[in-house]
């Protein structure tokens, strides 16, 4: 028998496509679970950042002076601040989950002030008063360079460029940069610590596949459970006298009965600001300790990208971004206020909780927040979660701050990892910020002190503390060599992965942006989220024959002087723009829009009606949604053209009353035209609305930059942005 017939093609293996959203995640930020579990939820992201909040006073407050009363009060004061940090940034900053707690960061310039010396008090109390009014003064100056990076919108502009290939390292090590305070942690009490590393990742990964109960119990609820049975084994290990001959390093870290604080903790304590007293200022602390602040916002970058990808939500603009480093940068603020003895940051550990429970409501982080200000102020019932042995936190460390490297990792799937720019980049920008900090750390750990050693402590620590930070020694070279190595090359940017993340270079790009990120309580009408994105790029040949100077003095027209700017040369812009030409003795006039396409990052000329190519001014404005054409081709006529699908459709032809301004500045739906012009001494702009008959006169308030030619950038009024004076 003969075989004609081939066999069917085995099919070939294909790559996994690339998600915007990260999928199976069961309740995204908009999403919240039923309130019982979402309450539980919530007490588990109180669980989870009690361990920075706890460690850290535990480590600082005995170097100031203070015990345990004050160690107690520092970890309430602690506490309550992230409760109102978590809400602030849930509610007004990024909108995302994320929990804003403290920062190890901050631990090297703190100890550079309880060091100096200028503090000492034969009295212990007052000694600890003292420093800690030092730190909160540092701390207060420290906040205004978030403050102002982030509502300035120049860390916007410094993000946008940020794309998925450098992202990578600055995200991964974000959480795979912390190991040393994983396994290392966990062996400090390895009988403690280990069982609970075990535990958690068999409640966690097998039990929630082998008992198919339906109700996500096992994985959503992993910690809880772990916690709680590995606590009450290690206090059975105390009470039982397991300890007792032990080495007192060896007690301070595996009993439950050594912290000290539920004994120190008051019933009932209300943190107040200045509680400590007035706060005193050193400019050289002062720096040191910004300078920590500039590098917890690039590690908390990273970790809000993570937290993007675990809530399922799309990659944030980068004005959202900088909206939420500057309330970040309000929560060191508060921190120095309240005198929290350390600064605010993102918490990397409930950022890994996220993918742990797969639960990412924004519901969820703020209900969290309403456990840490509860049980700050209710001080006893908060010192008994807080009496945690630190080897269960670390082993919880273990498992989250790997989630959160991982989160880094999974923006590859956006990058040529087939090219050898891709493989340097990330090779060399992994390798060294990993090799850089570890030699910064193990100089340290064996000198006493860092490799830049001078008589300031504060210049010290500016050079220091960055360059231990291996998210940050990664972030800035994946960031700097992505953006110059052979960036002019035209498929370099699909091997970044930069086209991307195009659709979400401005908050209006993407309906899904509005959904996760727009500010509650209608706030976006007086907080827009639109960035104003300025571009250099080449312009093209223009077609216009001969010699054409700029057109100066003419608010209404985009004015270009081709001797100044050549066509070869670059040129800033928005996009779409009106150029207004004309030659010097104004006898011939050319208008033409030119458009800038974000993906190839070039130029372009849109075409004109012929009746508004010659008219005496031109201008761009909106109209449900359609971009519209205003031109005057009479001293007191208008004509306004819809742009859609190339074409240009007549909407309207209007002459203008005597008694009114001769500038068309847009449309309003759905009562017409909108004419006026600015008086520039009062700072109003004098409105005639046309709503038939008869005129409607108004005033609109404006600030003093809006509507004016500044640095040849042409600013497009929005109406509805503008509060109406009758």
């Amino acid at each position: 028998m003969a075989g004609g017939g081939g066999g069917a093609k085995a099919d070939e293996p294909a790559p996994h496509p690339p998600k915007d959203q990260l999928p199976n995640v069961s309740y995204c930020i908009t999403s919240p679970p039923p309130w019982p579990e979402a309450i539980l939820l919530g007490f588990q992201h109180y669980i989870v950042m009690l361990g920075t909040t706890v460690i850290i006073p535990t480590a600082l407050v005995p170097q100031m002076g203070g015990g345990n009363e004050e160690k107690a009060e520092v970890i309430q004061t602690l506490l309550f601040v992230a409760g109102l940090n978590t809400l602030l940034q849930s509610l007004f900053g990024t909108r995302l989950p994320a929990v804003i707690g403290g920062s190890y960061t901050f631990v090297a310039p703190t100890i550079s002030i309880i060091l100096s010396g200028r503090w000492s008090d034969p009295d212990p109390v007052m000694k600890f008063k003292k420093t800690m009014r030092a730190i909160q003064g540092a701390m207060i100056i420290a906040s205004t360079l978030q403050i102002v990076l982030g509502f300035s919108g120049l860390w916007r502009n410094i993000i946008r460029f940020l794309s998925p290939l450098s992202a990578v390292p600055l995200v991964a090590l974000a959480g795979f940069g912390l190991y040393e305070f994983g396994f290392p942690g966990v062996v400090r009490c390895v009988e403690i610590g280990l069982p609970q590393l075990i535990f958690l990742i068999i409640v966690s990964q097998y039990l929630a596949h082998l008992l198919h109960s339906g109700k996500h119990i096992f994985d959503r609820f992993a910690v809880l459970i772990s916690v709680a049975i590995i606590w009450i084994y290690a206090h059975i290990l105390t009470v039982g006298g397991a300890y007792n001959h032990a080495a007192l390093k060896t007690q301070a870290s595996c009993r439950t009965d050594r912290a000290g604080l539920v004994d120190a903790a008051p019933w009932i304590r209300i943190p107040y600001p200045f509680q400590w007293g007035a706060p005193s200022f050193d400019a050289g602390e002062a720096f040191a300790m910004m300078m920590a602040t500039f590098v917890t916002l690039i590690e908390s970058t990273g970790g809000f990208i993570a937290v993007s990808r675990y809530a399922s939500a799309t990659h944030m603009p980068p004005s959202i971004l900088s909206r939420g480093i500057g309330w970040q940068g309000i929560g060191i603020l508060l921190s120095g206020i309240f005198g929290t003895l350390n600064g605010s940051s993102l918490s990397i550990e409930n950022a890994g909780l996220l993918a742990l429970t797969r639960v990412g409501s924004r519901r969820v982080v703020q209900i969290s927040a309403g456990f840490m200000i509860f049980f700050s102020i209710l001080g006893k019932f908060g010192a008994i979660f807080a009496s945690i042995p630190a080897p269960i936190v670390a082993a919880l460390y273990c498992l989250f701050f790997a989630y959160v490297g991982s989160a880094g990792l999974s923006y590859l799937q956006f990058c040529n990892l087939n090219s050898f720019r891709t493989k340097f980049i990330l090779g060399f920008s992994f390798f060294m910020g990993l090799s850089v900090p570890q030699y910064f750390n193990e100089y340290e750990a064996i000198n006493g002190y860092g490799p830049v050693h001078t008589s300031a402590r504060w210049f010290n620590n500016m050079v220091n503390v960055p360059f231990s930070s291996e998210p940050f020694v990664a972030g800035i070279l994946a960031y700097f060599l992505d953006n110059t190595i052979h960036k002019k090359d035209g498929s370099i940017r699909k091997d970044r992965g930069k086209h991307w993340w195009d659709k979400f270079r401005s908050f209006n790009n993407d309906s899904r942006s509005e959904e996760f990120y727009s500010l509650p309580f209608n706030l976006n009408k007086y907080f827009p989220s639109a960035n104003l994105l300025t571009i250099s790029a080449p312009l093209p040949p223009l077609s216009l024959s001969g010699h054409l100077g700029a057109l100066a003095g003419d608010p209404g027209c985009f004015p270009l002087d081709d001797e100044a700017y050549l066509p070869s040369s670059h040129w800033p812009t928005l996009t779409p723009v009106i150029l207004r030409l004309e030659n010097a003795d104004m006898l011939e006039r050319y208008n033409l829009i030119m458009k800038f396409d974000l993906a190839t990052e070039e130029f372009s000329e849109v075409g004109m009606p012929d009746e508004a190519r010659d008219a005496f001014c031109d201008r761009l404005s909106e109209f449900n949604n359609k971009l519209v054409l205003i031109s005057q081709p009479e001293f007191d006529v208008f004509e306004a053209w819809v742009i859609g699908d190339g074409l240009f459709t007549s909407l309207y032809h209007m002459n203008a009353p005597n008694n009114l301004p001769r500038i068309l500045q847009g449309f309003r739906e759905p009562t017409g035209a909108i004419l006026g012009d600015k008086d520039r001494e009062n700072e109003e702009i004098m409105v005639g609305e046309l709503l038939g008959n008869p005129i409607l006169n108004t005033f609109v308030r404006v600030p003093q930059t809006t509507y004016a030619l500044k640095e040849y950038l042409l600013l497009l009024l929005d109406q509805q942005q503008f509060h109406i004076h009758r």
